[in-house]
């Protein structure tokens, strides 16, 4: 079972002696019930660490009563926060009001207190009663560790699974991806003939075994013959009525060909009938035991070689690999346990393992057998990671899911716990890496390489939405839950609307019910609707029905809120907001790509809330207020109309001493006192900062600036531009002393052809940005091309003033591996040659050249031995990017099978004038 509770009964112990201390004559009950609370937290986690097989149904129900009781505690908990506590804005005349005013429910709470500590003995004396042996609790010795990685071990076994060349994700399915894009390629040829229709081919197979895969791999094949691609996942919780149009208008339109993956023999029938060319269906086959063991290896021990793995575990190995039944997923799942024992003399936790597996999917391979080996990888998890991998049920399938959103939401709900020399977000960032190493969830990398969201197989959802709902650790509603009803919600996802029945009855797909039938389904539809259950006490509400819920309207109900996510969720109104600023324990307020315009003064007194992203809304500001969220973390702030409305920082921004990040905004005017109050927030590690040089800015706001960013220690990610694209940024050539931790910088603005001489005293920094700079001579790569450690240099839109920029043999980038150079489509900018001479940027991988539409040619590409990938962006009809592609491949063909890079062209849509 999860460990979710367990940081519940740790909170509510912290939280009792904190708020109760003050409350006469039940100090002697706070004492007892804290001490309850511990032995609660003790046996929580004994079931959190127990063997799969020794918790049975009556433990799980004597759980289950523990879970609820920590849950209604800390329930009121933030009730007394909510109802009784003083502000700390209150005078002494207002603090002697307020006590008078909460005398009575004062009185209340102590009374709860005692019937909390009633329930408690109630459940202690049920269990003494009906004997239950703690020894069942114990976990076996395998299970005993918390199986920490060390951070060298977790990202050396991630550079082998996700190699730059991509192989090993691709093992044992290369022979199959070559023999459907024949097929592809084949059809694509007889419909340009005889002008078939539109080919779709189905790839079925069971669960696990590699259908999404095989299907990238076959894109990536296919890249040179469909340069245009997408990915399109459609889930269980799909609604015609609401997602089929858009979705055939998007793929319809274009000339592609269709690739479809499904687990339903039926549906690939319906999908590809057969035609006079053939059935364009490929079934999938499972690895055959060679590639099931390079797979294996390579997740275990990094690398393919048989001899990495010690002798002594050789032989359960391959016990082990035939119980996986050649299934990919059943084979990276236990691969991820088994990563943490990879030494000699680690055989009988291997055999411990192996005997755990079921034999029955060495013959045939089926659901319930591949789940038990998803829910193995889950048992195995530290106690810590439990919960926040429950926590990811509250997603829909095939849902990716931002970072930050995930790890702010993480520690909203007190996932996280506080590790000695590290901050909260540093260590949720562990937690996700964690879970990353161990295959537990996949990763979705950026442009920059670096992790930016995740996805979770719909196996393992599948088994974390079963303990969840087990656990009521979140309640589903809505699409594929529609018609589910709870006791008591805790953790509310909407995904999708409730009225599947009544669209099934219009659209022809069931007989029409009678009347008698009629008043049946209305009762039952009351029953479980979702305006009739019990909200109160949820502590957090996600919505990802995209055009709104009923539900809105009834957010005064969600009294003990602390997370609110409302991304991309159209129905939210300004007038909901007013609600929300009255939701005095929210912690977490997401608001990103709605319609929001305005957001109320009141939400200063949301003095709990740590994230705050209005990121792609209708806003044009926030109010002054804001100053007032002395525990804010993070502001995220964009509008989705016209990205140069910014966020006007106020003065008194210096109180919000917890800001760590900053992002898409905030706006600096004229004014010296918020220029100097920026220097004053210590926390601050991530800044995006836009001057507004409209207002002809004095040279002492300038001034205090450069001394605030000269003080920023702590800063990791500078993001810094001019709106009126001037000369004004020249005044960072003046910093007396640069952010010396920064990882990421970026300049948007005028340098005077220059960069900052300090730029090249950042020994830490990862990647560089720059735009409308209009750099000259050998400027970019000259100031850059000796730091240690950066990776990533993008160029975009009139960074360069010349036509040609020459990557010299003396810039020799230590780390460079990836690097960017762009423009924009209808301007004719500089450069018109790139050119790499001998012994220059020799670790390049990945190069990235946007053509547009102009004359734009590469020079000295075979003096760039490391190459992985080569991206060129342009329009079709550019015969100098026609000329580059063959260029490209006429070096491919000069350096023979073992050294050569991946050729990626990606076409512009043509811009015509007036459109």
């Amino acid at each position: 079972m999860e460990s979710a509770a367990q940081t519940i009964v740790t909170n509510v112990g912290q939280l009792l002696a904190e708020e109760y201390r003050q409350l006469r004559g039940v100090s002697s009950e706070v004492a007892e019930l804290r001490d309850d609370l511990a032995t609660m937290n003790a046996l929580l986690r004994m079931q959190a660490e127990a063997d799969e097989g020794a918790v049975d149904h009556f433990v799980r129900e004597w759980m289950k009563q523990l879970r609820e009781l920590a849950y209604d505690t800390e329930d009121c908990v933030d009730l007394y926060k909510l109802r009784i506590k003083c502000r700390r804005s209150d005078n002494l005349c207002a603090w002697i009001k307020h006590m008078f005013e909460t005398l009575f429910p004062r009185r209340r709470l102590a009374g709860e207190i005692k019937v909390l500590r009633a329930r408690a003995i109630a459940i202690s004396e049920r269990h003494m009663r009906y004997g239950v042996n703690r020894e069942a609790l114990r976990r076996s010795p395998i299970l005993s560790s918390s199986l920490p990685l060390m951070a060298a071990s977790a990202h050396a076994l991630r550079r082998a699974n996700n190699d730059p060349a991509g192989q090993h994700q691709f093992i044992g399915i290369g022979k199959q991806a070559v023999t459907l894009a024949e097929l592809v390629k084949k059809a694509s040829s007889a419909a340009g003939k005889e002008h078939h229709r539109l080919k779709v081919f189905s790839i079925v197979g069971f669960g696990g075994v590699g259908k999404t895969t095989l299907a990238m791999d076959l894109c990536r094949q296919l890249v040179a013959d469909f340069p245009c691609q997408a990915m399109v996942s459609v889930s269980q919780a799909f609604e015609p009525s609401r997602d089929l149009k858009p979705l055939l208008k998007r793929v319809l339109q274009q000339d592609s060909r269709i690739v479809v993956t499904t687990r339903i023999e039926t549906v690939a029938e319906a999908c590809s009938p057969p035609t006079v060319n053939g059935h364009y269906i490929h079934h999938m086959k499972p690895l055959d035991p060679n590639d099931s063991k390079k797979l294996f290896l390579s997740r275990v021990f990094g690398s393919m070689d048989a001899e990495s793995c010690p002798e002594d575990l050789r032989d359960v190995m391959d016990e082990i690999l035939k119980k996986c039944g050649g299934l990919p997923l059943a084979i990276v799942s236990i691969a991820s346990i088994l990563a943490a024992y990879r030494s000699p003399g680690s055989s009988d936790k291997w055999k411990t393992i192996s005997k755990s597996i079921g034999s029955q999917m060495e013959s045939h391979p089926t659901l319930e057998g591949m789940k038990q080996i998803v829910t193995l990888s889950y048992s195995h998890l530290p106690h810590e990671l439990k919960g926040c991998m429950l926590y990811l049920s509250i997603f829909p399938e095939d849902y990716e899911i931002n970072k930050n959103r995930l790890l702010c939401r993480w520690i909203a709900e007190g996932l996280v716990h506080e590790k000695r020399g590290l901050t909260i977000m540093e260590v949720a960032e562990s937690y996700l890496d964690q879970l990353l190493s161990r295959n537990m969830i996949e990763p979705r990398f950026g442009l920059d390489g670096k992790v930016d969201s995740c996805k979770m197989h719909d196996m393992l959802l599948e088994v974390m939405v079963s303990r969840s709902l087990e656990s009521n650790f979140v309640s589903l509603h809505g699409g594929q839950y529609a018609g589910m009803s709870y006791d008591r919600i805790r953790r509310l996802s909407i995904q999708g609307g409730d009225n599947r029945m009544t669209q099934h009855v219009d659209h022809g797909l069931l007989d029409p019910p009678s009347n008698k039938k009629k008043k049946i389904l209305q009762r039952r539809r009351k029953k479980h609707s979702i305006e009739d259950m019990d909200l109160e006490h949820a502590r957090s509400l996600s919505m990802f029905q995209l055009k709104g819920h009923k539900l809105l309207d009834q957010l005064d109900k969600f009294t003990l809120l602390r997370v609110l996510d409302l991304e991309d969720c159209e129905g939210i109104t300004n007038d909901h907001l007013k609600i929300v600023c009255r939701m005095y324990l929210l912690k977490f307020l997401n608001l990103r790509n709605t319609n929001i315009s305005e957001v109320p003064p009141q939400v200063g007194n949301l003095e709990h809330l740590q994230t705050f992203d209005v990121s792609q809304t209708k806003l044009r500001g926030l109010p002054e207020t804001v100053t007032s969220l002395e525990k804010v973390e993070r502001i995220v702030f964009s509008n989705k109309d016209h990205w140069e409305v910014k966020w006007r920082m106020p003065r008194g921004i210096s109180k919000m001493k917890a800001l760590r990040e900053m992002e898409a905004g905030p706006l600096l005017g004229n004014d010296v006192h918020v220029a100097r109050e920026v220097g004053e927030l210590d926390k601050l590690q991530k800044l995006t900062i836009y001057i507004d040089s409209y207002e002809k800015i004095c040279t002492e706001v300038l001034g205090e600036l450069a001394k605030s960013l000269s003080k920023a220690h702590s800063l990791r990610s500078l993001n810094i531009g001019d709106l009126g694209y001037t000369d004004i940024l020249k005044f960072l050539h003046d910093l007396t002393e640069p952010p010396r931790l920064l990882r990421y910088f970026r300049i948007t603005g005028d340098m005077s052809a220059r960069l900052p001489t300090w730029i090249g005293s950042l020994t830490y920094l990862v990647e560089v940005a720059i735009s409308f700079t209009n750099l000259t001579g050998d400027e970019p790569f000259c100031m850059l091309c000796n730091l240690p450690n950066l990776k990533s240099i993008t160029m975009e839109q009139q960074y360069y003033d010349g036509k040609e920029l020459v990557a010299r043999t003396i810039h020799n980038f230590p780390a460079l591996i990836i690097l960017t150079m762009s423009s924009s489509v209808n301007n004719n900018e500089m450069p018109e040659v790139f050119g790499f001479e001998d012994g220059s940027m020799s670790k390049l991988e990945k190069l990235k050249i946007n053509f547009g539409k102009y004359n734009r040619s590469i020079v000295g590409i075979e003096h760039l031995t490391n190459l992985k990938e080569v991206q060129l962006i342009g329009q079709k009809d550019n015969t100098r990017l026609s000329c580059a592609l063959d260029q490209l491949k006429a070096e491919n063909g000069r350096r023979g099978s073992s050294n050569q890079f991946q050729i990626v062209v990606k076409y512009q849509a043509v811009h015509k004038p007036g459109i």
